[in-house]
């Protein structure tokens, strides 16, 4: 696989990474719903399955906040890395010579 293949590959795995809060986020949705879930099936309100399900959001939680960080260093590494390959995102190739950005789409009338 090319180098610049793999950059690629993670800066997309850094950026899934990145948006971990937003995984965090949902995973304390769904937790939240099974909490409640569970207290609407059960009419005593089980404290154990009210901890699991919310211990279970709050996993999901610190998970998504330990990722992002880890998400957006392996972005910005990633990022200058490609920049810095042969044929990178960065590079342009060169003009003509004999164009000059005066000459460029200049006519004579």
């Amino acid at each position: 696989m090319k180098r610049k293949t793999k950059l690629i590959i993670w800066l997309v795995v850094g950026i899934i990474l990145a948006l971990g809060p937003i995984w965090g986020l949902v995973g304390t949705v769904v937790g939240m719903i099974l909490a409640f879930g569970h207290l609407q099936q059960s009419a005593s309100g089980e404290p154990e399955m009210l901890a699991n399900d919310i211990g279970l959001a709050l996993y999901t939680t610190v998970a998504g906040l330990i990722a992002c960080p880890i998400g957006i260093i392996i972005v910005v590494v990633s990022a200058i890395m490609l920049g810095r390959t042969k044929n990178g995102p960065e590079e342009i190739p060169n003009k003509k010579p004999d164009q000059t950005p005066s000459s460029v789409g200049s006519r004579s009338v």
